[in-house]
């Protein structure tokens, strides 16, 4: 069974299946990735936090194509 555990002081970053998930609501549901510790997932959603206003979709945009860029084969 999976479950979702949430990080007590950081909205938007859960572990599952021993990846942390992060996401982050701004109009909607945006995925920003899972990661393999708490560390990197809980810095991508402050960046993002921080980003959060007119330029949140350019920013995100830019984003994924980044982490598609230097994602593992």
């Amino acid at each position: 069974m999976d479950k979702k555990i949430k990080v007590k002081k950081y909205t938007g970053v859960y572990l599952n299946r021993n990846r942390w998930v992060t996401y982050i609501y701004y109009k909607k549901v945006y995925y920003l990735g899972s990661f393999k510790n708490k560390e990197d997932a809980i810095k991508i959603r402050e960046e993002a936090k921080k980003m959060r206003g007119e330029n949140f979709e350019d920013w995100y945009q830019e984003y994924r194509v980044t982490k598609n860029k230097t994602a593992p084969k």
